[in-house]
C-alpha cells in the first residue's frame, strides 16, 4: 500500500509498525533490520519521533537477539547520541536502563572511560511515578540482571513489584516476549523457593503466551517455550 500511495512522509512509521509484526513471524536477526530504513528514511523525511522510536526498538532488539556485546553498546552510543541531541528525557529513560545491564554483562560497570557513565539519574526517577511504560522498563531491565546473576531476594522483590505495574501495552514489540520469558523464569524461580501458587500461575501463563507465539515463528519463540518447559 505504501509503495502504491508513494507517501514518504509515513513511510517511516509505516516501515517500523509493519516490522513489529514481522518480528512475530520471521527471523528477528533478519527482520529488525527493517527498523534501520525505517530510521533512515523517516530521518530524510523530517520525522524525528518516529526516527527515534525506530533506532530505539532497533537497539533494544539487538540487545535481546543475541548480538555481539560490544556491538550492541556502539548502536546504543549512537541512538543515546541522538536522543541527547534531540532532548528527549521520556526516549532517553528507555534506554538508560539497558544500558547500565549492558554495561555490567560487559564488565564495565560504567568504568570505561571510554564511554560516558549511565548512572541511575533524577529524570528516570521522577518519570517513573507518571510514566507506567518507564516504570515498566526500568524494573523490568532490574529483574532481569538480578535474575541472570542470581541474586535471589533482590529478584524476588523486583518480581513483586513487576508484577503490580498496571501498565498495559498498546502494541505489541519483540521486546515484549523478553519480558513475558524473563518474568516466567523468575515466577518458577521463586515458586520453587518459597511454594505460592500464585507464582506458578504466572510462569504457566507465560509459558502459554510463548506457546502462542512459537505457534506464529518457531525460530523466535520455541527455545525460550522449552526453557520455561
Amino acid at each position: 500500500l505504501l509503495s502504491v500511495i508513494g507517501s514518504k512522509e509515513v513511510a517511516g512509521e509505516v516501515i517500523c509498525v509493519s516490522t513489529h509484526v514481522f518480528c512475530f513471524v520471521e527471523p528477528v536477526q533478519s527482520t529488525n533490520e527493517f527498523y534501520q530504513e525505517g530510521h533512515k528514511t523517516a530521518m530524510a523525511a523530517g520525522d524525528m519521533i518516529i526516527a527515534m522510536v525506530n533506532i530505539i526498538i532497533h537497539s533494544v532488539n539487538c540487545f535481546w537477539i543475541g548480538s555481539s556485546l560490544p556491538t550492541v553498546r556502539k548502536n546504543f552510543e549512537s541512538t543515546r547520541y541522538l536522543l541527547e541531541q534531540q532532548n528527549n528525557a521520556t526516549f532517553l529513560s528507555q534506554i538508560l536502563p539497558v544500558m547500565r545491564n549492558l554495561s555490567r554483562l560487559i564488565g564495565t560497570d560504567n568504568l570505561d572511560n571510554n564511554n560516558p557513565p549511565c548512572e541511575e539519574t533524577t529524570m528516570e526517577h521522577d518519570l517513573l511515578a507518571r510514566n507506567p511504560f518507564q516504570a515498566t522498563t526500568f524494573i523490568f531491565q532490574k529483574l532481569y540482571i538480578s535474575f541472570l546473576f542470581r541474586e535471589y531476594d533482590q529478584m524476588k522483590s523486583l518480581a513483586e513489584q513487576y508484577f503490580q505495574l498496571p501498565f498495559k501495552s498498546w502494541t505489541l514489540i519483540f521486546s515484549t516476549s523478553a519480558r513475558v520469558f524473563i518474568s516466567g523464569l523468575a515466577s518458577f524461580w521463586i515458586y520453587r523457593q518459597i511454594g505460592d501458587i500464585i507464582w506458578i500461575e504466572r510462569g504457566q501463563k507465560a509459558k502459554k503466551i510463548l506457546s502462542h507465539w512459537t505457534g506464529s515463528c518457531e525460530w523466535n519463540f520455541s527455545n525460550k517455550y522449552y526453557l520455561l518447559e
